[in-house]
């Protein structure tokens, strides 16, 4: 398959990433995140200000760059059930965090860059590799701040 959405870039510096996905294959095996079937892409070639969430290792995986962190989340979404992702990110701090089911999967300290280096976003797709995601998504959600705990729970609750 070789569908996807692109769209302008809506957020730069704090932010959240939702949404629900029904994988129909394994993702790819690997150490970083832009390795795996891309679900929220905005990546640029090289070290650069950018961002990606993507499953790798049949896992939920936040990526950020300026300097390059992934983040891994610990439990495998490929289970035959529909699986709500999120991802936050921080500028003052540099915390990524992952979640997967409304649950804290891992944290991470990455950079504090604005994160402006591709000014669109593609969901469902790296569009440099021609890699696409396979399998549904739903309800995706880019929220220009960082959700708490208790507000990414109320978003898996809630479907």
């Amino acid at each position: 398959m070789d569908d996807s959405v692109e769209i302008t870039r809506p957020i730069t510096d704090d932010f959240t990433l939702s949404l629900w996905i029904s994988p129909s294959r394994p993702s790819p095996v690997g150490t970083e995140c832009y390795h795996g079937h891309s679900l929220i892409w905005s990546d640029m070639p090289g070290s650069r200000n950018d961002f990606i969430l993507a499953l790798l290792n049949d896992k939920p995986c936040m990526f950020t760059g300026g300097p390059d962190t992934s983040v891994l989340g610990s439990t495998e979404v490929i289970t035959g059930q529909w699986a709500h992702l999120a991802a936050t990110r921080s500028k003052a701090t540099g915390e990524v965090t992952v979640y997967l089911n409304g649950v804290l999967e891992n944290t991470a300290r990455a950079g504090s860059a604005s994160l402006d280096a591709n000014d669109r976003v593609y969901i469902g797709a790296n569009t440099w590799d021609r890699v696409y995601f396979e399998g549904a998504i739903d309800d995706v959600r880019l929220y220009d701040r960082v959700l708490t705990e208790a507000d990414i729970w109320a978003l898996y609750s809630q479907w």
